[in-house]
């Protein structure tokens, strides 16, 4: 059975973001939590953005993942920089293993982890990027 979980998404039409909260607390471990997780944002993004790419702003707080299982986070956000996003940009790490995963999974992916302190440190580089004041590749 599909689960659902508390996510609650923003459109930002004008800056192409669509940004993440967890309204409570949130736990991947198995692999089908990440395909019905990952699978929320989906059903969102093709309702709102149409197909197009965005740029995602995630909360981090009232997050964490099993770093059991990291590969299917990897196989996840992997599938995301394919199709849905330009860039993945994250703030409020509570949880130091959530951290450690979001930056091990870009070392394996080859993208730029973007974890930062706060929501404003994340809008400015999300609009860096989309100015080109800063390198997508840059962390």
């Amino acid at each position: 059975m599909k689960r659902s979980f508390p996510v609650d998404y923003k459109y930002l039409r004008a800056d192409g973001i669509i940004e993440l909260t967890h309204r409570e607390p949130v736990l991947l471990s198995e692999p089908q939590d990440f395909d019905d997780y990952f699978g929320q944002f989906l059903e969102y993004w093709r309702k709102m953005a149409g197909g197009q790419k965005v740029y995602a702003l995630v909360n981090w707080g009232n997050f964490r993942i099993n770093l059991r299982a990291s590969n299917d986070y990897a196989r996840n956000i992997a599938s995301l920089y394919d199709r849905v996003v330009t860039a993945i940009v994250r703030y409020n790490p509570e949880d130091p293993e959530l951290r450690t995963t979001g930056r091990l999974t870009s070392v394996r992916l080859h993208k730029p982890a973007h974890i930062y302190g706060t929501r404003e440190e994340a809008l400015a580089v999300i609009r860096g990027l989309r100015d080109g004041s800063v390198d997508v590749d840059s962390d």
